[in-house]
Formats: structure tokens, C-alpha cells, sequence
């Protein structure tokens, strides 16, 4: 991948060099951290922090904390403590952009994905395509098998959970697993090791709440992927919406073949 600028825009290998310069302030000590800081720029994600390892290391324990709070509200009961998710989420996000010194560029807090927006549209079609076809071929099994679905889910249910699952969950989980953990990773491990991590403790996550299904360790590593290489925090929030609309879907669909 090549070297990123705000508009999307290579940069070449010497505008590198000036810009982690720049930076530093010190030329005499940028030379150890630009083949760094060019391995970063592949994605935009977590590039102002990569200058700084004080300042990764910091959002680093930001995130961890963040993630160990939240942890714990999804462990309380009852379930109407939720609601300090959302709070939680914002101040981690709010912290974040003072450590990435304002640069919003670089927590994907931008409306415009890389590669545009037809590119993540086809992409959605296609991930899309491929949950349906999975979808149905799980009713199919149990049509013929004469299985009783587990989760099955009234219409009336559905349309309980609808906000929830559709927007409120999936804003909260992706500002905090996405934006707040995913992007000072990026800049101190690297944009795998950050989908890895990402992807583990999301599913550990809803493992610990009780939701261990298939689904939810599998899509944190898509959206950590979608994240990182969208440079956007929108794609991965549209996505997790529409995935959570079709198992609702899914599971009502299930209730009516009981």
C-alpha cells in the first residue's frame, strides 16, 4: 500500500521523511522511526500517534481501561446500567483525540472512506450476499432436519430490539473496539496485530455477556479489517448495523418456522 496523505493522496518516500521530521522537531532522531512511520502511513489509522511511542503507549492503557469498564457494565446487571456505554465510549473517544492531538484523520472520525464510497458499497453488497445465503441455508437445515431453532425471536421482540441492535450497540462497540482500541495498536503493533486483538476481545466480549455465537467472534475480526482499511469508523458501524438486522431478521424467521 502506498503512503497516505489527508485527501488520500501518496506521499513519496522523501515527503515521508520531512513530515516524521517535522513531527520530532529533532531531525537527528527521526532516522530509527521512518521506515516505521512508513509502514504506518499504509493506513491513516493510528498515524499521529506512530510518532510519538510515549503517546501510543498512553492511548494503549487509555483503551485497556476503557475496555475493562466496559467489561464490567456488560457484566452488571440489571441491564438498564447500559446506558453508561455510551458514555464511556464518547470520553474514550474524546481523550483519544487529545492524545492524536487533534487529528481526526487518524482515529477514522471521517465521513469519506478511502477508496471511496462505491467501493464500500459493493463491498457491503457482497459481505451482504454472502450472510443471506448463509442464512438461508441454516433454515434450510433446520426445515429438513426437523430442528427446533434456539434463538428464535417474536415479531413483536424484533421490534423491541430494533434501536438497540441497530444503533445503539453498534455505535457504542465501534467507537470503543474499533476506534479507541483498533488505532493505538496500529500505531504500536501494526494494523494485523491490531485486527487480531480487536477480534479476540470483541468476542470475548459477548462471550462473557452471554452471546458466544459464531457470528460475533467472526465479525470483530471483519470489522477491525473494514476499520483499518477504510480509514473510516463509519463503514464498520454501518456494517455491524445492517449484520445485527439480519439476524433479527434471521431470528424471526426462525420463530415462524416453529
Amino acid at each position: 500500500m502506498g503512503n497516505l496523505t489527508d485527501d488520500g493522496s501518496d506521499l513519496s518516500e522523501s515527503e515521508v521523511v520531512n513530515l516524521v521530521e517535522k513531527e520530532l522537531g529533532r531531525p537527528e532522531e527521526s532516522g530509527a522511526m521512518i521506515a516505521e512511520a512508513k509502514e504506518r502511513f499504509g493506513t491513516r489509522i493510528g498515524r499521529t500517534l506512530a510518532y510519538s511511542r510515549c503517546m501510543a503507549v498512553l492511548a494503549t492503557v487509555l483503551a485497556a481501561g476503557a475496555v475493562i469498564i466496559d467489561v464490567l457494565i456488560c457484566l452488571h446487571r440489571p441491564w438498564s446500567l447500559h446506558v453508561y456505554r455510551m458514555t464511556l465510549a464518547i470520553s474514550a473517544v474524546l481523550c483519544l483525540v487529545g492524545l492524536a492531538r487533534g487529528d481526526l484523520t487518524s482515529i477514522g472520525l471521517v465521513l469519506h472512506p478511502r477508496r471511496g464510497f462505491r467501493h464500500w458499497i459493493r463491498a457491503t453488497a457482497l459481505i451482504g450476499v454472502g450472510l443471506i445465503l448463509l442464512l438461508c441455508l441454516i433454515c434450510v437445515y433446520y426445515r429438513l432436519t426437523h430442528t427446533p431453532p434456539r434463538f428464535v425471536l417474536a415479531p413483536e421482540s424484533a421490534l423491541y430490539l430494533l434501536a438497540g441492535h441497530c444503533a445503539y450497540y453498534p455505535l457504542v462497540e465501534e467507537l470503543l473496539y474499533r476506534a479507541v482500541l483498533c488505532t493505538p495498536l496500529v500505531a504500536l503493533l501494526g494494523p494485523w496485530y491490531a485486527i487480531v486483538v480487536s477480534g479476540v476481545v470483541f468476542g470475548g466480549l459477548h462471550c462473557l455477556y452471554g452471546n458466544p455465537a459464531p457470528t460475533n467472534f467472526v465479525a470483530g475480526y471483519i470489522l477491525a479489517w473494514a476499520y483499518v482499511r477504510s480509514d473510516s469508523i463509519f463503514v464498520p458501524i454501518v456494517w455491524h448495523s445492517l449484520g445485527n438486522a439480519a439476524i433479527l431478521v434471521f431470528r424471526v424467521v426462525a420463530w415462524y418456522m416453529m
